[in-house]
């Protein structure tokens, strides 16, 4: 696991709720496909991630991949 977080405002409860989309960003002049490349990086190593606010603010990323031993 990989994890990384920081304490800014957070993400948009959209994308922790209904997950990563491409082309949705909240950023001005955004493409929104910053998160879906990582995320099918993540899938085609046989992981997933995993996007969550934290309390009292900020964002964390959690990038769950396996483990050489996992592959026999």
């Amino acid at each position: 696991a990989i994890r990384v977080w920081d304490d800014g405002p957070g993400y948009p409860i959209e994308l922790v709720e209904n997950g990563i989309q491409p082309f949705f960003s909240t950023r001005a002049g955004g493409t929104g496909l910053g998160l879906t490349l990582v995320q099918r990086l993540v899938r085609d190593a046989g992981g997933r991630i995993e996007l969550r606010n934290r309390k009292p603010q900020g964002a964390e990323t959690i990038l769950l991949l396996p483990s050489g031993a996992d592959h026999g």
